[in-house]
Parts: structure tokens; C-alpha cells; sequence
């Protein structure tokens, strides 16, 4: 009841003043109605302050005042609006007409019972400011503009805040699902928007006469009356279609820029009249933009060159629909006029479009070169602390590679001490990963957890190369998906035996090659400067031209084979015709090598085989339990009718 409350004493008040100014006739006849309304507000003050009544009464005077205060509060600001619109609108009626118009209104809105007083409201307002001399014109536009500053706009407001704290609740209550969806949705929207807008800006730049005469796509021309060439236009269409980039690889940096873009853009394409559908795009793009701006976190963004060839393929694609639609019209542009001086109108023209591509180009690269990182990512590599962490924690096959400092390194530490490693190299915004994590398992996870944290802030893919089942199913968790190329090969040397029938096809070439004068030694570190450079011959020799591999495959270096004893074969001369290095792994289980290189001119057939023989027997006298062979690429790959 007290809702009625603040018009009522508001309605007291203009009755009030109609002693003191000169009203207008007609509405001073309608002074019965405001003095009935008036009269409410004493009536429900005496209701409601009845000990008796239990369903109005009861309400103590403070709550009264209350009550009344903020009706009044209410009344008062949709009364404050319609002035207000009023007198920016340039309608000069006086207030001592446009208040009693306004209240009266509103009160014979209330008793139509027709919600928000929508047609009766408007007939009365429209009445009364005809009869002070105002257009019907300017009366429906007082009337539309109230409409939608005080019940349009505040119920869309409401909408959009209703949403935002209901879809919290049901966001928090479906583990937000919802909130990821509708963002992956809206960010796939902008990229597409952004692409669809330089694209356009492009070609209404380059062919305006011909867009004009496309329907539909006639309406979001913004620069129909301008030159053919227009500079601006091309600029912020390129600009759009590597924001998309940028936004589509989610790079922080690109909010601010995009922002800058919108706002310039905005502004250029109603330079020469308002284009209101290019406008809409825009500033939807930019709604779009401020919704998903928590979406863009990395912090650095590294132009690949897959995301060139799409963005060059897509520019390409946008110049061959300029020479499918620009007709002779744009050839015409290009082709001198008769008459003309030729080389002097290909260079102005060519000179142009140079121009203009350095400049665009220009502000690109820095764009590229504000967001790019300012040093490499992870670490160099450091022996002593390679080399302690593997003596602490041991490694796996590969983990020795590192020693070829070829790969960075990405330490996880807890309270300052060492105790997971990553192996990996960079290329472009691919970061590979060598292997299994190297330390203690223990840690494994978070330390997985801190590697992916500080790829995604670097905005580098990560892809995992060699890694075991363990690390696999772990890396599963994290949303990767794998692909098998092969399994390791694994001597199981408990088992292995050169011994009886079995061992025969062992001890063959093992008795042909030592038969030949040939022998099996072990060298350990450091090596001479001979061994060094008979080595270098061998690989040399083996290599026979080609380039080393590197990555998961070791090369010579003689840093890196310092690192530990290298199986040789020397012929009767005392002269080095194979080797193979053993990889410091500091595994006290599995052992294993990494180049196994020969002299095909000197060494005898079979010597490959003799060598393994002989590191098998070795390393079972270390007692080691496996011998690692390597990958043994498409091994038990597609064995079944749907593996891969």
C-alpha cells in the first residue's frame, strides 16, 4: 500500500501550488483528482498505525516514515527524468504545467489498469502539451525517449544483471560449464566477426562502386563516397584479420590493441556520414571483446609460421574475390589511360601500394615485436646441475641427451632445491619435450602442473615426444592427446645367454670378427686426442656426407662423449674401426647407447652385431637387468582392424 504512498504526497504538493501559479485551464479543472489522491496518503498512515488490524496495521512510525521516503524517492526520480527529457528535447513548457501534466497522467494511467499506463498515459500527455502549443511530433518523441530512458533501458539492465547473478549460481551449480561454453562460443564469434569485418573494409575500399550494387552488403559500406583507394580502410581491414589472430591464441596484449583498433576504426567509418550497420559490428565486436577479455591470458604471442600460411591464404583469398568482383573497373585503376605517360603511371600507382604495404607492415611487425617474449624460454644447460640431479634421482634412456646442449631446460625447485627437470627445444611457438620428466617422482605432477602453466603464459604448444606410459596416461589428465609411433626395444639381459643352441646365431659373428684379429675394449673418460680424432674419422667415414640428427638422436661432440666410457673394436693394428658411446643415464637398472658408428671400409661384416654381444655381456656383469635399443619405430602400431 505504501507504494501509492510518495505520488500521493507529490500530488498534495502540485495541488498545493495551485494558489501561487497561473495554471493552465486545462489542467486546473482536474484539481479534484490530485486532492483524492493526496488524500490516500493520511488515510493509509491512519490504517497502518492501527494496534488492531493485523494485516495492515501494526507498523510502527519510523517504518512509515520509511516507506514513504523512498516512495517519494521513486516518484520523484521518474518525474525527474521526464523534465529532464523535456528540456533536453528543447520543449520550453513551464514546470508549474509539465509536473501537474506528468502527475495527472500518471495517475489516470493507475486507474486504467493497463500496465505501465501504456496508451492512456501517452493520450493524456499527448493532450495536454498540444493544448500548451507543442507539436504532435515533439510529444511523440517526449514520449518515445521517456520510454526508453526510464523503462527500456533500466529493463535491460535488470536482464543483464539477472543473468549475470543468476548464471553465477548456475554456473557454480554445473561445475561452470555454461560459462565455458558461452565463452568458447562468443570468442569463436568475435574471430569470425573480425574476419568478416577486415575482409570486407578491405574490398569496400578497393571496389566501392561494385559493393554498392550488392544487396545486403550495400548497407555496411562505409565509405561509398570517397576515392578507390583508400588507405585507412585497407589498414584497419588488415589490422581486424591479425587482431583475430591475436584473439584467436588468446594473447593478453590483444585486449588494449583491439580496443585502440575499435575505437579508431569507429571513428574512421563515420568520417563521411553515419554508417550505423558498420558501427553496430564494430561496437558489437567490442562488447564481444570486453565479455571474453578473462579468456586472453597468455602473455606473449609468437607468429608461427602455420598461422602465417592461414593468414596469408586468407588475405590471398580476400585479393582473389577483389580481381573476380573489381572487374574492369578496378583493372582500370591499375592499366595506364591513353594519352598517359606509362611508366610514369605504373610508378605513382606501384609506389602507392608499396607505400602502403610498408606501412602495414610496419605497424605489424611492432605489434609483434611489443608482444613477443623478450627472452628465450627455460633455461640453458648446466652440467654440474644436470649432473647432480641425475646421481640423486637417476634418469631414463633419453635423459643424457641433454648433454648435447642442443635443448633448454625447465627446472622445478621446492624450497630452493632441484628436483624435477624438462628436456625440450623451441621452434617457432612449438615447444617439444624430450622424454619423461627427469628427478624425483614424487613431484612429478605439480611439477607437470608448473611446465604447462608457464608454456600457456608463453603461449607455446607443447608436445611430448618419447614418452612412456606413465607420463602418457598423466598428460592424458591434462587434455593432450597421443598418437603411438612405436614402442622401446628392450634386451632383457637376465635372460640372455650366448650359450647352447639358442646362443648360436650370437656366437657366430662374435667368433667370425675375433677370428679376424678383431677385439672389444672399454675406454673411459677422459679420452686422448688421438682416440678423439680416430673416432671423428670413423664417424666421419660412417656418416658418409650426411647431416647429424640431433634432438632424440646424439651426434659427435666431444663434450658430449666425455661424459662417459665408449665401446670400441680395434683391429689387429691397434687402429679404432667402431664404437658405440654409453649414455650416462646414472640408471641403475636399464643401460643403453646412443651412436653406434663404424668404419665400412676397415671393419668386418657383422661388427654392429659383435658389438652389441659383447655390451650385453658387459652390462650383465654390471648387473644391470635391461639393455635399451632405442625406438623401434611402427612396432605393435596398427596390429588391429581400428588401432592407430
Amino acid at each position: 500500500p505504501y507504494f501509492m504512498s510518495g505520488l500521493s504526497l507529490l500530488s498534495g504538493l502540485v495541488f498545493a501550488t495551485f494558489c501561487f501559479f497561473p495554471l493552465s485551464p486545462d489542467l486546473r479543472k482536474y484539481w479534484l483528482l490530485l486532492l483524492g489522491i493526496f488524500l490516500y496518503l493520511p488515510f493509509i498512515f491512519f490504517i497502518s498505525s492501527r494496534e488492531k488490524l493485523t494485516y495492515f496495521g501494526q507498523v510502527s512510525l519510523k517504518t512509515r516514515l520509511s516507506l514513504l521516503l523512498a516512495s517519494t524517492a521513486e516518484w520523484g526520480t521518474a518525474l525527474g527524468s521526464f523534465v529532464s527529457v523535456a528540456y533536453l528535447m528543447g520543449l520550453h513548457v513551464p514546470l508549474y504545467n509539465l509536473i501537474p501534466l506528468y502527475f495527472l497522467a500518471v495517475i489516470i494511467g493507475i486507474f486504467s489498469m493497463i500496465p505501465g499506463g501504456i496508451g492512456s498515459f501517452d493520450l493524456i500527455v499527448i493532450t495536454g502539451l498540444t493544448s500548451m502549443g507543442v507539436s504532435n511530433a515533439l510529444a511523440v518523441s517526449l514520449l518515445l525517449l521517456f520510454r526508453l530512458t526510464y523503462y527500456i533501458i533500466p529493463f535491460l539492465l535488470g536482464v543483464v544483471f539477472f543473468f549475470k547473478h543468476m548464471g553465477g549460481h548456475i554456473n557454480e551449480k554445473y561445475f561452470k560449464i555454461p560459462s565455458r561454453v558461452f565463452g568458447g562460443s562468443f570468442h569463436r564469434i568475435l574471430v569470425y566477426l573480425l574476419r568478416f569485418l577486415g575482409i570486407f573494409l578491405i574490398l569496400s575500399a578497393l571496389i566501392p562502386e561494385r559493393l554498392a550494387n550488392v544487396y545486403f552488403i550495400n548497407r555496411f559500406d562505409p565509405i561509398q563516397e570517397q576515392l578507390i583507394w583508400q588507405f585507412p580502410s585497407i589498414l584497419f581491414g588488415t589490422l581486424f584479420v591479425f587482431m583475430a589472430r591475436l584473439i584467436r591464441r588468446r594473447v593478453k596484449g590483444a585486449f588494449i590493441a583491439s580496443l585502440v583498433t575499435f575505437v579508431l576504426a569507429l571513428i574512421y567509418v563515420n568520417l563521411n556520414g553515419i554508417s550505423w550497420a558498420m558501427s553496430f559490428l564494430i561496437v558489437l565486436s567490442l562488447v564481444l571483446m570486453l565479455i571474453i577479455r578473462k579468456r586472453l591470458y597468455h602473455r606473449y604471442f609468437v607468429y608461427s609460421w602455420e598461422d602465417k600460411t592461414k593468414d596469408f591464404l586468407f588475405l590471398a583469398f580476400t585479393i582473389l574475390v577483389l580481381l573476380v568482383l573489381g572487374g574492369s573497373g578496378f583493372w582500370s585503376h591499375l592499366l595506364p589511360p591513353r594519352n598517359r605517360d606509362v611508366l610514369g603511371h605504373f610508378v605513382h600507382i606501384w609506389f602507392d601500394i608499396l607505400l602502403g604495404s610498408v606501412i602495414i607492415s610496419t605497424i605489424v611487425w611492432v605489434v609483434l615485436r611489443v608482444l613477443a617474449p623478450r627472452k628465450h624460454f627455460g633455461q640453458s644447460m648446466n652440467n654440474e646441475r644436470f649432473t647432480a640431479l641425475l646421481e640423486k634421482y637417476g634418469g631414463a634412456s633419453e635423459s643424457a641427451l641433454a648433454y648435447l646442449h642442443d635443448k633448454r631446460l625447465f627446472w622445478y625447485r621446492v624450497d630452493g632445491q632441484d628436483q624435477v627437470v624438462f628436456q625440450f627445444a623451441q621452434t617457432s611457438n612449438k615447444c617439444v619435450i624430450m622424454g619423461n620428466p627427469i628427478g624425483n617422482e614424487i613431484y612429478y605432477r605439480p611439477a607437470w602442473e608448473a611446465f604447462l602453466k608457464n608454456l600457456s603464459d608463453w603461449n607455446l604448444q607443447a608436445l611430448f615426444y618419447e614418452a612412456d606410459e606413465s607420463v602418457t596416461l598423466m598428460l592424458h589428465d591434462y587434455g593432450f592427446d597421443f598418437m603411438k609411433f612405436g614402442e622401446n626395444a628392450m634386451v632383457d639381459l637376465t635372460t640372455f645367454s650366448v650359450d647352447g643352441k639358442h646362443g648360436k646365431k650370437f656366437r657366430k659373428p662374435t667368433n667370425r670378427v675375433e677370428k679376424a684379429g678383431f677385439q672389444f675394449k672399454l675406454l673411459n673418460p677422459p679420452f686422448s686426442e688421438t682416440q678423439m680424432q680416430e673416432m671423428k674419422a670413423v664417424s666421419d667415414i660412417w656418416l658418409n656426407g650426411r647431416k647429424e640428427k640431433g634432438f632424440s638422436l646424439g651426434f659427435f661432440d666431444e663434450a658430449y662423449l666425455q661424459q662417459a666410457p665408449i665401446a670400441i673394436v680395434e683391429s689387429e693394428e691397434g687402429d679404432i674401426v667402431a664404437f658405440a658411446n654409453i649414455m650416462p643415464t646414472q640408471n641403475k637398472q636399464v643401460a643403453t647407447i646412443d651412436l653406434m658408428r663404424y668404419d665400412f671400409e676397415k671393419a668386418p661384416e657383422g661388427i654392429m652385431d659383435y658389438l652389441f654381444v659383447k655390451l650385453f655381456q658387459y652390462f650383465q656383469a654390471e648387473d644391470k637387468k635391461y639393455f635399451d635399443m632405442g625406438m623401434a619405430p611402427l612396432a605393435n602400431v596398427g596390429t588391429e582392424e581400428d588401432s592407430f
